[in-house]
């Protein structure tokens, strides 16, 4: 039996809608959403883990400025961007770092 996927993403939780996005930003925010699904399904589709899928597409959403984690980055209550991640392996429960750093 073939193993089924899912692969969910969201491009932030920031204040701004859809309503107000002028065509342009919307047709961008929507093609990088696709980017980062045609990335993580690229490697989940060859069975590849889940955790590099999840890498592959978080990574491209960060660097869109389309959204706001990374460089879209919503500034912090006192005016500066504060920004932290980390992934987490469901099965084994450990937590990786950005930039390669493991615990």
């Amino acid at each position: 039996m073939k193993q089924q996927w899912r692969l969910m993403i969201h491009g932030g939780a920031g204040a701004m809608g859809v309503a107000d996005m002028d065509r342009k930003l919307e047709s961008s925010a929507l093609a990088g959403l696709d980017e980062a699904l045609a990335a993580g399904g690229e490697i989940l589709g060859r069975g590849d883990s889940a955790l590099d899928a999840v890498e592959a597409a978080a990574r491209l959403l960060e660097e869109n400025p389309c959204f706001n984690a990374g460089r879209g980055s919503v500034l912090a209550h006192d005016g500066h961007i504060e920004l932290d991640a980390a992934l987490m392996d469901g099965r084994t429960r450990r937590i990786f770092h950005p930039r390669g750093r493991r615990p």
